[in-house]
């Protein structure tokens, strides 16, 4: 044409129209009579083929592209809705506000915003993966056929309505107001005259009808946003053009020239290849499939998603590895399962995390067994014929560059260290070796037999649980980061530092204060039952719980602030363990802090309880939920953050299971 596009090939568009629909109507013919499921099944691919093609050219129709003729288009669109079965006004003012609205807020429906509500999204996004977005479709048009007064429910049209604002509802349902409603629904009756038309002319069944339409559905559906997800939130450049193999390309007429088809929505699909750059990377339709079944992503996530499906597809070598890091996972995972059995919740909880999406969350396997074994070489509890601190050197220069040698360590390290580059870039894997160095340091500690003053101790504690819960945060997947909850950081600290205060003072890692111990005359710090004696110990540690529970009851409000945003779960999870050791753990063991076990409940969500909170200090004074400062002063520094916060996530799995039960 004269302006450089494509000229309409009406006459090929209407002998491919009508091939199309009367291949559909013999495959309906065919499946209906089949005997046996296995030519049911064909029948069933075939009509599924043929009918995307008569959906490719409705999709003309709406754009006016099947004919110039202004009438054959119109009717040639009505015969194709019939196979749908849909109305062509109503499929026009759908897909024109689609064009409108393309991966505005109400149309992404591939990403989980801070406030969406969650099943609802999943709903819709799995509802589009299995073909129920057909169904739903086609009860729309009933509907507004029979029942319209239904399409105008509150929920689906008001301004506030969360639902209308995910589903995209009011804007599609405001446009079947502008229809023509005679006309609109004539074309639905018409549609609905031609099925009835089929079942009779041709002896349908419905088993063969359902199975063919199944098909359809389940390929069409899945198919409407492929084109979409994971795109550029851009109403025009938020498509592709993907790669389908041979046969798909030709039912589909150029459809998959998506993104073409958005810059240039008045150019014939013969006209649309020319205007797609080869030269340009472009995902298979296969891998958009497979990451959409992983479920709708954070905001954050989107970038990671894209470069994924844009890149070359993993080689063997990729596959090999991430299958011998998962195996080395699983070997960790049950020789710590072994070891003590509260490891087996974090086994069993690490595992179920994976589930459906276990490549997705391969970091936190890699990453709680990769930083666990370092944990244990420096902590002694697993023997080594090298001194600990060389090992996790060399751990560190995997790290760093992914050099390093062919142990099991070192290949387990590797592919921790890819799966944290990709989920968050050179600042993660930084804060992967800050984590080790702060263990190091610990191991240091022990075998200079050294004290620490309570200042240095708060520093070190911090850096060491903000770190850990960061990475495992990051591993899960969350919004949310340690510098939101530092009070439940602090919480970490004390936890960790009391509960194991026995085991560390035996193997000589001190943690507590200098201080602490020159008031209690302390020369020989392993001897646990004579620290406990002294009253500068008992003084310290009731201060301590005390602090702990300001700590828990300040997290709460801020947890309360960061509802709904992903991540606040698994904290509140934690935040609860630490309550129960705070309220119940500590004064059964220790009876001298049973004294301070009174005080009002601190609530994470409504029926929540993680114990008391603090009412009295050691001095007498009074505390509160809103007192400044949590005086920690001896956190034990390594053992929980290193394993991404293992042991609290432990104490938090069993709480959901003793609930269960």
């Amino acid at each position: 044409m004269a302006d450089g596009r494509t000229a309409v090939p009406g006459r090929l568009n209407l002998l491919l129209l009508l091939a199309a629909a009367a291949s559909a109507a013999t495959l309906l013919a065919a499946a209906s009579r089949a005997a046996t499921p296995a030519a049911l099944a064909a029948c069933a691919l075939g009509f599924a083929l043929v009918a995307n093609t008569l959906f490719s050219l409705l999709h003309e129709a709406v754009h006016g592209l099947l004919h110039v003729s202004a009438p054959l288009n119109e009717w040639g669109g009505r015969l194709a809705a019939a196979f749908f079965p849909t109305g062509l006004l109503v499929q026009r003012a759908f897909h024109l506000v689609h064009h409108r609205n393309n991966r505005s807020p109400g149309e992404q429906f591939d990403v989980l915003h801070p406030g969406d509500a969650r099943w609802l999204k999943r709903a819709q996004w799995y509802a589009i993966l299995t073909g129920l977005y057909w169904g739903v479709a086609v009860l729309g048009v009933l509907l507004h056929l029979a029942a319209p007064r239904a399409l105008r429910w509150r929920v689906l049209r008001a301004r506030g309505s969360r639902v209308a604002a995910q589903t995209g509802s009011r804007a599609y349902l405001a446009a079947l107001d502008t229809l023509p409603p005679l006309a609109a629904r004539a074309e639905i009756v018409l549609s609905l005259a031609a099925q009835a038309a089929l079942f009779v002319a041709l002896g349908l069944t419905w088993t063969g009808w359902l199975a063919c339409y199944a098909a359809f559905a389940l390929a069409w559906s899945s198919f409407q946003y492929a084109d979409h997800a994971f795109a550029p939130l851009d109403a025009r450049d938020g498509a592709w053009n993907l790669r389908v193999d041979p046969l798909r390309g030709l039912a589909l007429l150029n459809y998959q020239h998506h993104h073409a088809h958005h810059l240039h929505p008045d150019e014939p699909w013969t006209g649309l290849g020319r205007l797609v750059d080869r030269a340009a990377p472009r995902p298979a339709y296969w891998r958009v499939w497979l990451a959409m079944w992983r479920g709708p992503r954070a905001p954050g996530e989107l970038p990671a998603v894209r470069a994924r499906l844009l890149g070359a597809p993993a080689s063997p070598r990729r596959w090999r590895e991430a299958l011998d890091a998962d195996l080395l996972c699983l070997r960790e995972l049950a020789r710590l399962s072994r070891r003590r059995a509260r490891y087996a919740v974090i086994a069993l909880a690490l595992l179920r995390r994976g589930v459906p999406h276990w490549n997705r969350r391969r970091l936190l396997r890699t990453g709680f067994c990769c930083l666990q074994w370092v944990d244990d070489l420096l902590d002694g509890d697993r023997p080594s014929d090298r001194e600990p601190l060389l090992v996790a050197d060399e751990v560190v220069r995997v790290i760093e560059g992914g050099a390093g040698g062919r142990s099991a360590l070192a290949r387990l390290a590797r592919r921790f260290a890819a799966d944290l580059r990709e989920a968050g870039g050179q600042a993660a894997i930084d804060d992967a070796i800050a984590l080790i160095r702060t263990m190091q340091a610990d191991r240091r500690r022990v075998l200079l037999r050294s004290t620490w003053p309570r200042e240095t101790l708060v520093a070190h504690h911090r850096r060491t649980f903000g770190l850990s819960v960061d990475l495992m945060l990051l591993a899960d997947g969350a919004e949310v980061r340690a510098r939101d909850v530092p009070e439940l950081i602090d919480a970490f600290g004390w936890c960790s530092t009391v509960r194991d205060l026995e085991e560390d003072l035996a193997r000589g890692l001190v943690n507590v204060p200098r201080e602490v111990l020159e008031r209690a005359g302390a020369a020989e710090t392993g001897k646990v039952d004579g620290l406990l004696a002294t009253a500068a110990v008992r003084t310290w540690m009731r201060e301590e719980l005390a602090a702990a529970r300001d700590a828990l009851a300040r997290t709460a409000e801020r947890l309360e602030a960061l509802k709904g945003r992903r991540g606040t779960a698994v904290l509140r999870l934690f935040a609860r363990s630490i309550g129960d050791v705070a309220g119940r753990r500590l004064p059964r063991r220790w009876p001298f802090l049973a004294s301070d076990a009174g005080g009002a409940e601190v609530r994470f969500a409504p029926g929540d309880r993680v114990g008391p909170a603090p009412l009295v200090r050691a001095d007498g004074a009074r505390m509160t939920a809103s007192s400044s400062g949590t005086g920690h002063g001896a956190h034990r520094p390594v053992r929980v953050p290193v394993r991404f916060a293992g042991h609290a996530a432990r104490d938090a799995a069993q709480s959901r299971v003793h609930r269960r039960r």
